[in-house]
């Protein structure tokens, strides 16, 4: 399947603001989706515990939805890790949704972007600040 992901600056500079967290962070991504085409406009903010974090359906109504966008999936830290990649917690989370949203996972390094089903379809290299 063919996407196409456009990640606007904000996205990124809240990234590498929230990666300086030495625990798990992380919240919703807001934006548009048509189709297979995503536009990644901004994040919400959700402290985790030291080595987790977790979402559940009722963290939507803690969060206002800026103007014409809406929740198109989730993203969090893996502080420990060197690739970002989802956990076994984290795949089974996101199956057991039932949506059809993206997801970020980040490292001090990078953050890629994976479906439901686990499968990355974005990577990006985060530069040295």
């Amino acid at each position: 399947m063919n996407f196409k992901i456009n990640i606007k600056q904000d996205v990124i500079d809240l990234i590498k603001i929230y990666n300086n967290y030495q625990f798990e962070v992380g919240g919703m991504i807001f934006g548009r989706k048509k189709f297979n085409q995503y536009t990644l406009k901004t994040l919400s903010f959700k402290k985790g515990k030291s080595v987790n974090i977790d979402f559940s359906s009722n963290d939507k109504i803690i969060y206002q939805l800026p103007e014409k966008q809406k929740i198109i999936g989730t993203w969090h830290l893996h502080p420990m890790q060197l690739k970002a990649s989802p956990s076994i917690i984290d795949l089974k989370q996101w199956k057991s949704w039932k949506k059809n949203y993206i997801h970020i996972i980040c490292t001090k390094r990078e953050f890629n972007i994976f479906n439901s089903e686990g499968e990355c379809l974005y990577g990006y290299h985060l530069e040295e600040m």
